[in-house]
């Protein structure tokens, strides 16, 4: 219609339409196409060359001007941009990318636009292999197995500090051994689902162990999680036997085998062997299930399977630099995915967990009793922010998730931690990519982690150039099986 009615006075169109005005860009459109003949002057005495100007006054954002030339047929291609917005390099990318697509056109005029590349093979492979070149593949292992590591080379070194208690790796393997044996006795096993609703605590460790260590599938019910939400997550997981640390929790679960943490269950679990369990524990069975909040409909249960733990521990290790001496802060919710990152970072490399409740962090007690002596935290954004900005000693290293870190947060805790920032769905095993965020230096969600690959893709799945929004998609090993059911 535009084309149509192309001789209507520019004013006047503008008049009609009534656009909101600014002196920053052009009041109806801020990128424009021309097509020209091109004009062949002959002059009789006289040879006529055309010349451009020195330079061009940008009357938009971007503006293509193709001309044809009349004697070979060629289409030239001029790209004027406005320096403002454009550097010199990244409009030269756009006129590449347009005449590529046009090439495409032009061998196949029937093809669907969605069929249609925008970007070179350089620049696909770019995205899609350079980007991810960061990326180390190391080999997949159960939980079992990460910790059993931690087991044999650290045994003497602690696994657990809480209010209560203290365990070694030794002592805590001892204790998860025996549990896990006696839940296999009632029937635990590889994907058996197991509903746990404890407070954090040393215990809770203990028995989120021993359910992966018999096979079985931790599924997570936060005791503070409104009576509604318990019911929904226990009906839709149908879980055989329920782990609690209060014989008043979760009332009315039917006919799963309800089992009360105390020192009546310790006495009983003491009797079964201390061994590893040998569960037929493969990497593609559950390690836990986690439920979404249901932001957008019912809340869904995740399953994530052993598969892609292994990435974490790798993470832990290299990048966070958790060993024997370590001492890992664990704050979430235990119906937070973040609960068993917290709780694998330290289980996974060697470092003690340290149960604490959030609220602590806010009173005497809590920077007494526990900051001193913490090494790692994870923490969202916004708590981070409303704590003092000394709550936890200089050099501690600080995990950020869950919400966006603005710019100001991490130039001012960046000065005093070692401020790393990480990233990812329910539906991945915790996270898809991270990296450090330093003072002065754009926030970003980082790299992908170790078995990773991220792409930033449009509606018709092809990549997007840098810089253009698009929808991230994960692939990988860490990706979660499925939602429950």
């Amino acid at each position: 219609a535009a084309y149509n009615h192309q001789d209507l006075p520019f004013e006047l169109l503008v008049k009609h339409l009534q656009p909101t005005r600014s002196l920053a860009r052009h009041p109806l459109f801020q990128i424009a196409f021309a097509v020209d003949r091109g004009l062949v002057l002959e002059l009789d005495t006289l040879e006529v060359v055309n010349e451009k100007p020195p330079f061009d006054t940008a009357k938009f954002d971007l503006f293509f001007g193709f001309v044809v030339q009349e004697d070979s047929g060629e289409l030239d291609l001029a790209v004027t941009y406005a320096t403002d917005l454009f550097t010199r390099a990244g409009a030269e990318a756009v006129g590449r990318r347009l005449m590529f697509l046009l090439e495409q056109v032009a061998q196949d005029p029937a093809a669907r636009l969605s069929s249609l590349h925008v970007l070179s093979e350089i620049e696909r492979h770019r995205l899609f292999e350079d980007f991810n070149a960061g990326s180390p593949q190391v080999a997949s292992a159960t939980l079992p197995e990460l910790f059993g590591r931690q087991v044999s080379a650290h045994p003497d070194a602690l696994a657990v500090v809480d209010d209560h208690v203290e365990l070694t790796y030794q002592a805590m393997n001892l204790r998860a051994n025996q549990l896990a044996n006696y839940l296999a006795t009632i029937g635990v096993g590889p994907d058996v689902p197991v509903a746990v609703s404890m407070r954090r605590s040393a215990d809770l460790i203990v028995v989120m162990l021993a359910v992966g260590k018999a096979g079985g599938c931790y599924v997570p019910v936060d005791p503070d999680y409104p009576v509604v939400r318990q019911e929904y997550i226990l009906s839709n997981v149908s879980a055989p036997v329920i782990v609690v640390d209060d014989v008043s929790a979760l009332p009315g679960t039917g006919a799963a085998q309800r089992i009360v943490v105390g020192d009546d269950l310790w006495q009983k679990a003491a009797a079964y062997p201390s061994h590893d369990p040998v569960p037929e524990l493969s990497l593609d069975h559950g390690a836990y299930v986690i439920y979404t909040s249901g932001s957008t409909g019912a809340p869904k249960g995740v399953v994530v399977t052993h598969r892609g733990l292994s990435r974490l521990a790798h993470r832990y290790q290299h990048e966070f630099e958790v060993r024997p001496g370590s001492r890992v802060l664990q704050l979430a919710s235990i119906g937070f995915d973040g609960s068993v990152w917290e709780m694998y970072m330290a289980l996974f490399a060697g470092g003690a967990v340290v149960p604490s409740a959030p609220d602590r962090l806010f009173g005497a007690e809590g920077a007494a009793a526990n900051t001193g002596k913490i090494t790692h935290v994870t923490v969202t954004p916004s708590l981070l922010a409303s704590l003092p900005p000394d709550a936890f000693r200089a050099g501690t290293t600080v995990i950020t998730a869950s919400e966006a870190c603005p710019q100001w947060l991490v130039d001012q805790a960046s000065a005093r931690y070692r401020l790393i920032n990480s990233y990812g769905p329910t539906e991945v095993t915790v996270c898809a990519s991270g990296g450090l965020l330093a003072y002065g230096q754009p926030v970003t969600i980082g790299s992908p982690v170790a078995n990773t690959r991220l792409f930033v893709l449009d509606e018709f799945l092809q990549p997007v150039p840098v810089g253009v929004p698009g929808e991230l998609y994960i692939a990988g090993s860490g990706l979660a099986r499925g939602y429950l059911g």
